[in-house]
């Protein structure tokens, strides 16, 4: 199994007495296997709703946050924007009858 694992797990492995088999990604294939640790860590969170689960997903959008180089800013802004000009979901509408 190939997989994107946080940054302590080798040092982990070494002190259990594993030999883990390990490289650096380049920013290419970085940026897709984030994206792949977040599809698995979103499905987790789907499965159990624990804060557990909420704080992988949030350390995933971290990392692919510092990749693209968004500021909080920037992404708030953005938020605030698309909330005032199409709403948030606090209202709880479901939607039965097709396209928008």
């Amino acid at each position: 199994m190939v997989k994107l694992v946080r940054d302590l797990i080798p040092q982990i492995m070494v002190k259990r007495g594993q030999n883990p088999n390990f490289y650096i990604a380049d920013n290419e294939e970085y940026e897709k296997r984030l994206f792949d640790k977040l599809s698995e860590e979103v499905k987790e969170m789907t499965l159990d709703h624990s804060i557990d689960e909420f704080a992988d997903v949030m350390e995933v959008l971290e990392s692919i946050r510092q990749l693209k180089k968004f500021t909080w800013e920037e992404i708030e802004n953005v938020q605030r924007n698309k909330r005032e000009q199409r709403g948030g979901f606090g209202k709880r509408y479901i939607l039965m009858n097709g396209e928008r």
